[in-house]
């Protein structure tokens, strides 16, 4: 798998940057697809484009503490891991809002880019997805692209995770790869789930909840 980063933070950041209303919406829009094709030219589907003041105050802090170079530094340190896997693909951080906003429903958001990711992948993108409600920081980043890379190089391994297992572990190898830390299972557990065994390197997987 060739990665390569996209800086998206800046692009989000001049897009708060305008009044809220109508003209930043349409900016939004202009800017996410492409006027030739009509299809997404970057991957800000899960942007809340009628944010906020606490989005551009986290997108000036992600930019301060250079969220993207981190990001850079994972594709560096994760390329050789998904080396097994073909295709070429960009990485992208976007912002998410869960914190004073109708736009988005977290939950929804947050299976469909696990999940429901496929739209995303066939035209090329990789996106690391970051909530306003959380404290954001380098490893915290770091572990969110990571997770992303793996989750990918995961389904183009084993396929689309069908069933409750399926996604146990596909969620649990991909964080496990990304050495998150957080809650965890024993691997055996989403294997059993699914009703059937699988090979696996890891006697416990992490699993977000």
């Amino acid at each position: 798998m060739e990665l390569d980063l996209v800086p998206l933070l800046k692009v989000q950041r001049e897009l708060y940057a305008m009044p809220r209303g109508g003209e930043r919406f349409q900016t939004y829009l202009r800017t996410m697809v492409d006027a030739d094709t009509g299809d997404l030219a970057l991957p800000l589907v899960t942007m809340n484009p009628m944010g906020k003041d606490h989005i551009p105050v986290l997108l000036d802090t992600l930019l301060d503490f250079d969220a993207e170079a981190i990001a850079r530094d994972v594709i560096a340190t994760t390329t050789l891991a998904v080396s097994d896997v073909d295709g070429r693909f960009a990485v992208g951080l976007v912002v998410a809002d869960d914190a004073h906003g109708g736009w988005t429903d977290r939950y929804c958001s947050e299976y469909s880019h696990r999940f429901e990711g496929r739209a995303m992948y066939t035209r090329g993108w990789i996106v690391g997805q970051i909530w306003t409600g959380d404290p954001p920081s380098a490893d915290s980043i770091r572990e969110e692209t990571a997770t992303a890379i793996h989750r990918l190089a995961h389904i183009l391994r084993r396929g689309t995770a069908a069933t409750l297992g399926e996604m146990i572990d596909q969620e649990g190898t991909a964080m496990a790869d990304a050495r998150c830390g957080g809650p965890r299972v024993y691997a055996r557990c989403g294997r059993s789930v699914a009703g059937r065994n699988r090979p696996g390197d890891h006697d416990s997987l992490p699993v977000w909840g």
